[in-house]
């Protein structure tokens, strides 16, 4: 009997997995997820879902690998060898603030493999977020940023931004507006440097 033709408006199965392992995972995290629901949420049965992920550790780094694959990509896009520090900036804020909108699930899954060490994608996500923050870093400091202040503001916008997307209704309220454009043009375009203290002399030894 013929193997049923896919549609080319069906999305293939490892990408229906993938979105629903992403859903699933972001909001119960690794070992509140099994894989029948995963495959069910998909529209499969789990003895399927095997037959591309044979474990759910598997499953859940592709997910992971797969978020990380697609924001590197949108770095790499924003990049153009003609921008301004104002332009690549934007650009930059725009591509990550639309994948966060996005793609929440992601967001979840890499806040809680971050700050948890026992999870499986722990060491993927910190080895990912360290080469990220380097793409970014030098994507900035190529335009024209501090080169002793991008890494230190990048990591304030990006976990910011993090925290305030993967923690959802709790995040929106804390935040209440979203100021990362803002808060990127003040740290990396224009940041003000205080003037360093001068060092109070020691104090003199008491006779």
């Amino acid at each position: 009997m013929a193997r049923p033709t896919r549609s080319e408006n069906e999305t293939p199965t490892t990408d229906r997995l993938l979105d629903a392992a992403e859903r699933l995972f972001g909001a119960a995290g690794f070992h509140g997820v099994a894989l029948a629901d995963v495959a069910a949420n998909a529209g499969i049965r789990r003895p399927s879902l095997l037959y591309h992920f044979e474990t759910k550790e598997v499953l859940y780094l592709a997910v992971l690998e797969r978020g990380f694959r697609e924001i590197r990509g949108l770095v790499m896009a924003s990049v153009r060898l003609d921008d301004t520090l104002d332009d690549r900036v934007d650009r930059l804020v725009d591509q990550l603030v639309d994948f966060a909108a996005r793609r929440r699930g992601v967001l979840e899954m890499v806040l809680r493999a971050l700050v948890t060490r026992d999870d499986p994608g722990h060491a993927l996500t910190s080895e990912e977020l360290a080469g990220l923050i380097g793409a970014l870093e030098m994507a900035v400091v190529s335009a024209g940023a501090s080169p002793s202040l991008a890494r230190g503001a990048l990591l304030q916008i990006v976990s910011a931004h993090l925290v305030r997307t993967a923690a959802g209704e709790v995040g929106e309220r804390l935040w209440r507006e979203d100021h990362t454009r803002e808060l990127a043009h003040r740290l990396l375009v224009a940041p003000e440097v205080p003037a360093t203290a001068p060092t109070p002399a020691p104090a003199k030894p008491k006779r």
